[in-house]
């Protein structure tokens, strides 16, 4: 190859780069929400609360609550708010509580008609149990009173009051105020009055644009409301977590970046190796994040901050060509110095890329990308070596610098006067029957999400004051007709009522019509027959004239207000019902009710997500299983099988006394654990396969020295990982930083002797 199409070839690389680069950059989104991390789930389950969510837009909704002791005052910067919010440009609407109000008259008034078919839950079983008397006392107290919360009497069409009761069954018994001026509602806690602003914004705010502009716009129209200010919404904690991942992004990156620079300046003494390895690094990061922006058009933060850590990785290939540099005598040629680091160079870039080429295959998104940005930085990054390498090498005859050599010679010695022992392979062995027996596993979703605790504390604060729409737990039925699922919905709300389980279904507003007939028995039979009469004659009026119901059974939906419709969903002739469970305390007891039922499941959104980190926790078992199987293949194909088990037997051991350790430290094994043990495997590979290949030179080599200075920066890298305040993330920082020092020393310790 001539040095001039060499040239070409470098410059190419590097203009494909930057084009790459910022075709990717151009147009950047970053997800902040933990469950973006997951799968679209086919399982019934899955897909229930995936529709759920689409159907009552949680992730939309904001409350803000604005508080202080002079109504007043309060009244006031509720007014600013909402003339600050008009003006911020944000796509924040808010709800209309009057049309709401109308939208719930205009359903009763729908339902009125019916009235003879439709009955509280109360009512109902107090008819089942020959109370009417109950009933009838009741109506002759609303009656005797001179303002009836269930308004005035209509001895003809419904004596008993049992509409207005049904009514008021189906309403949440908020406490609100409303101010009678403005129409604004608000509460009083105490000695403070806080008026409430609800409001949904149009569309999702995920984007790390979208949170930017929301704090910028936001934050200062809360500050100068000077009263007191509680919000919750999904958005606000997608905005806190976007800025905390941007604060450790800075933190991890800016600091493994130092210390690296420190390490590779103080032991070699020359800015070309730190500028080689800082070229190295940049086109690693480079390379992953434009390819996996391109695949994927979208990335996730845990994906960016897992990306910075590839700097560990992307440095080790700099630092062992620039080591194979010190004892190489042909580096005039452009290939002098990759030569003697064949085949294993090549193999332990194969074999990273091998490995998070089968994560690609784990139907996690965020887990997929990380694998496209892992894959594609390391494979940048040896392209970059490959072809800017020379350019940081002086082509005379240099000596080591002092620390370099002198790292490489108290390894060396070390090494020949150490004496081969089987012990730490013992040890480690019998630590592995302690991990079998004692390891605990959490696949707990809850714990993978690092709420702001400021949020967390103002969304109690609010939940104590108001009753606040969050994810609930649920039952979801499917049926081909409207009254197949209500009976089916009322099969299981009886039992919720044997089991003083508070509700909220369609079958409330809606009976089947099947009930509705039992209803009208029940109606006639235990409280008109028996009870009319007296009724009337107890209030003065011997001869009582009822209206007669001809309207017949209600057997449609009418339109609903907004907070009751993500009871229904109808689609493609399916009729599913959700039966909303606000306080579940038993689980157990709410499974076994559905445990007889067809198409009826009991859905707890969390534990879903939960099942889901469990299922893909072991297929990453099965991963980390795959990848070291074909590594051993692969290198049993080239060297034999004794070579093969030798080479990966320093990263088994490895993997082994790092589940140890953290079970022994009362840490459950998570998800993210095994990414980092997957990460371990690839690393460590690379520090075998140097050693190993190294054996069948008989040049003064320092490839002990290149794999202290890789596990150094890699150390760096991922040490600083155990810090973040994302649990995931600490997860992955803490498993590698001790997978890599173990791996480093049973390498070293096995491999290390010439």
């Amino acid at each position: 190859m001539t040095e001039g199409f060499y040239h070409f070839l470098r410059f190419s690389w590097l203009t494909l780069l930057l084009v790459l680069t910022g075709i990717s950059l151009k147009d950047q989104s970053i997800q902040f929400d933990l469950l973006a991390l997951l799968p679209d789930s086919k399982t019934e389950k899955m897909v229930h609360v995936r529709q759920f969510m689409d159907d009552t837009d949680i992730a939309k909704q904001v409350t803000i609550l604005v508080g202080h002791k002079d109504k007043k005052i309060a009244q006031k910067a509720l007014e600013t708010l909402r003339q600050g919010l008009q003006t911020s440009g944000l796509r924040l609407i808010e709800n209309d509580t009057k049309s709401l109000e109308k939208s719930y008259k205009a359903l009763f008034t729908d339902l009125y008609p019916y009235k003879a078919a439709l009955l509280s839950q109360q009512d109902r079983a107090l008819l089942q149990n020959n109370k009417g008397n109950d009933i009838e006392n009741r109506a002759l107290q609303e009656l005797n009173t001179p303002f009836s919360t269930l308004g005035p009497a209509n001895l003809a069409a419904d004596p008993f009051f049992l509409f207005p009761r049904y009514v008021t069954s189906l309403q949440n018994q908020n406490t609100f105020e409303r101010n009678a001026e403005t129409g604004d509602i608000f509460i009083t806690d105490q000695e403070t009055t806080w008026f409430i602003y609800h409001a949904h914004f149009t569309t999702p705010l995920f984007s790390l644009q979208a949170q930017k502009n929301l704090l910028e716009k936001l934050d200062p129209i809360l500050e100068g409301l000077k009263v007191d200010v509680l919000k919750t919404g999904a958005v606000f904690y997608g905005a806190a977590g976007a800025t905390q991942a941007q604060k450790e992004i800075s933190f991890i990156g800016g600091i493994s970046a130092l210390l690296i620079v420190l390490l590779l300046f103080f032991v070699f003494r020359s800015f070309a190796p730190l500028g080689f390895a800082l070229t190295v690094i940049a086109s690693g990061l480079a390379g992953g994040i434009s390819l996996a922006f391109l695949v994927y058009g979208s990335l996730h933060i845990l994906a960016l901050v897992f990306g910075g850590s590839l700097i560990g990785v992307c440095v080790d290939y700099a630092l062992h060509y620039y080591c194979a540099s010190l004892h190489t005598k042909d580096k005039k040629s452009s290939f002098g110095v990759l030569k003697s680091l064949m085949p294993a160079l090549p193999l332990g870039v194969l074999s990273s890329c091998i490995g998070y080429g089968l994560l690609t295959l784990v139907p996690f998104p965020g887990i997929q990308q990380m694998a496209v940005l892992a894959a594609g930085g390391l494979l940048s990054a040896f392209i970059t070596v490959t072809l800017w390498g020379p350019a940081f090498l002086k082509t005379g005859s240099q000596p080591a610098p002092p620390i370099a050599y002198k790292i490489q010679q108290t390894l060396s010695a070390f090494l020949e006067k150490r004496k081969p022992t089987s012990k730490p392979l013992l040890a480690v062995l019998f630590s592995s029957f302690f991990v079998i027996f004692f390891i605990n596993f959490d696949d707990n979703v809850r714990h993978f999400q690092s709420l702001d605790p400021v949020l967390k504390a103002q969304e109690s604060a609010i939940k104590s004051k108001i009753h606040l729409s969050t994810v609930p737990t649920f039952f979801a039925l499917s049926a081909s007709s409207l009254e197949e699922l209500l009976q089916q919905e009322e099969k299981i709300t009886d039992q919720l009522e044997t089991l003083n389980i508070s509700y909220k279904s369609l079958s409330q507003i809606v009976p089947s019509q099947k009930r509705q007939l039992e209803n009208q028995r029940l109606i006639q039979e235990n409280l008109i027959a028996p009870y009319v009469h007296s009724l009337f004659q107890k209030l003065g009026v011997f001869r009582p004239v009822l209206q007669q119901e001809t309207v017949g059974l209600l057997k449609s939906i009418p339109p609903l207000p907004a907070p009751l419709k993500p009871l229904f969903h109808q689609s493609k002739g399916t009729y599913t019902g959700r039966i909303l469970i606000p306080n579940p305390e038993n689980s157990e007891a709410l499974n076994d009710i559905v445990n007889p039922l067809e198409n009826a499941y009991y859905i707890d959104p969390p534990q879903e997500y939960s099942s889901l980190f469990k299922t893909y926790r072991l297929l990453m078992m099965k991963v980390i299983g795959a990848v070291l199987g074909i590594i051993i293949l692969l290198l049993a194909f080239l060297k034999g099988p004794k070579s093969a088990l030798k080479i990966t037997a320093p990263a088994m051991y490895s993997m082994i006394l790092t589940l140890v350790c953290l079970t022994a430290l009362g840490v459950p094994i998570t998800l993210f654990h095994l990414m980092g043990l997957l990460l371990v495997l690839c690393i460590g590979i690379d520090y075998a396969l140097f050693l190993f290949w190294r054996k069948d030179s008989n040049e003064k080599s320092f490839f002990l020295l290149a794999n202290t200075m890789a596990a150094l920066t890699t150390l760096f890298s991922f040490g600083v990982l155990a810090f973040s305040k994302t649990a995931a993330v600490e997860a992955f920082g803490l498993s590698v930083f001790l997978g890599i020092t173990f791996n480093f020393i049973f390498t070293t310790l096995y491999l290390g002797r010439k």
